[in-house]
């Protein structure tokens, strides 16, 4: 989801007309500041079969964890999910009780999600907990028991969410564009309410058995610890929790979708709804770690990242048209992403919305960025990266998605230079290379006139 700025709508009193750059605060592009280090903090070794990196950081007495294993069938992508929601529902030690109670006694999490093809793990303790919380961790993700009164506990709850997602026009846009984009065997593909529901009534305590034991293992897993702590106790407390533990597997490459051979229009009906939902866009062809990626960035943001883009300045505050709107790239970890306009208009406006819409965007396309537009968005996406890192959570997910799509861990630090070293026509040539306004695909999702 695009991340907007703090600020206010308007940054100038100077009219607005369509398709001219909202004018953002006069800042003038600047070398980078000098700050402290990340990369030669972390420590980074294979302990216990994992990829574990700990960052030893100022804060006092907390300490955070983050990390994940590739788990993705094509054939049965319900179960990444169901697997995620199943780990802290027993283990062959703890009942689901058990768990919750050891963890609240210590006022301790440890959370478990599913996205991109990944199995996802978060925890945070007090320092003096963190062998007690790795342990824990170690015990859900090795040695899951899958009660049979837990896997229906789940099934109930997760069929109940595919049917309320009906009726959740933003849910729906996302599903059909992903559709519509990424081919039947791509992470990034979504399922149809009544795919989930249909795979959800088939999962079985086998299933969940036969998956786990494929993929939930080291060989692929990466774990960051992150706070007051230091490598040589991380590296002793994981060796404890997970030594003689063995499994997993890379994931296999995947192939890129398909660039669109023309544009579509794809519509979701939802009775009852007051809003339209609405999401414009193509697929990229881009992981995050290509050459294009970061230029297409900052382009995409001054189009449609905070209050002083584009669409929102001339869509939503001149022309009044819409309750919301952004643009986006992402979905790019470790596999090609999606680049997105998302919006919202009532069922009265969308024709002149939509409209509106198109033409910011072929302005932006035929017309680029303006030096001034330029000199803001390397100023905005420099200080958005750093306060991006500044706490452990932060700095912890950073981290991990740092090793996952395949960058040096001194990218952290150099992030703000690669962003400061950008020009303004290379940023315009990596939009009019990988945007093609005549073959986006657009969705309307909710009650349409």
């Amino acid at each position: 989801a695009e991340k907007e700025e703090a600020g206010t709508n308007k940054a100038s009193d100077q009219p607005e007309t369509p398709g001219r750059p909202v004018p953002p605060q006069d800042i003038p592009a600047s070398p980078p500041a000098e700050v402290a280090k990340i990369a030669p903090r972390i420590v980074r070794t294979r302990t216990a079969g994992l990829d574990l990196l700990v960052c030893p950081t100022g804060v006092k007495d907390v300490v955070t964890i983050a990390g994940g294993i590739p788990a993705f069938d094509p054939a049965q992508r319900i179960l990444t999910p169901f697997l995620a929601g199943m780990l802290e529902r027993g283990t062959a030690k703890h009942d689901a009780s058990q768990l919750a109670a050891i963890l609240d006694g210590v006022g301790a999490t440890i959370e478990f999600t599913a996205a991109e093809g990944m199995l996802d793990f978060s925890a945070r303790c007090l320092k003096k907990d963190l062998p007690l919380v790795l342990g824990l961790l170690a015990e859900e993700l090795r040695a899951p028991a899958f009660p049979p009164d837990e896997i229906e506990k789940l099934r109930v709850q997760l069929l109940a969410e595919a049917e309320q997602s009906r009726a959740d026009t933003d849910m729906q846009a996302r599903v059909a564009f992903s559709q519509s984009v990424f081919p039947a065997d791509h992470p990034n593909r979504r399922l149809l309410p009544d795919e989930t529901i249909a795979a959800l009534k088939q999962v079985s305590q086998r299933d969940l058995i036969i998956f786990h034991k494929e993929w939930i293992g080291p060989a692929a897993a990466v774990m960051a610890i992150v706070g007051d702590t230091d490598a040589a106790v991380c590296q002793a407390e994981v060796t404890k929790a997970f030594q003689n533990w063995t499994g997993g597997r890379q994931p296999a490459a995947v192939a890129a979708a398909p660039a669109l051979s023309g544009g579509a229009v794809k519509t979701v009906s939802i009775p009852g709804k007051e809003s339209v939902s609405i999401i414009m866009g193509q697929p990229t062809g881009l992981k995050f770690s290509d050459p294009d990626s970061l230029p297409l960035s900052l382009a995409t943001a001054a189009l449609g990242n905070g209050f002083t883009s584009r669409l929102t300045g001339t869509v939503r505050d001149t022309e009044g048209l819409t309750y919301g709107i952004g643009a986006a790239s992402g979905q790019d970890t470790w596999t090609d992403g999606s680049w997105i306009i998302r919006s919202t208009f009532a069922p009265q406006l969308l024709e002149r919305g939509l409209a509106s819409t198109e033409r910011e965007v072929r302005l932006w396309y035929a017309n680029g960025l303006s030096p001034q537009e330029f000199a803001y968005r390397q100023s905005a996406m420099i200080g958005s990266h750093r306060v991006g890192l500044a706490t452990t959570e932060d700095l912890a997910g950073a981290i991990i998605k740092t090793v996952r799509r395949g960058l040096p861990l001194t990218w952290l630090d150099d992030y703000a230079a690669s962003v400061a070293a950008l020009r303004l026509e290379d940023v315009n040539a990596a939009l009019k290379r990988r945007i093609q306004p005549d073959r986006l695909i657009t969705v309307r999702s909710g009650t349409l006139r």
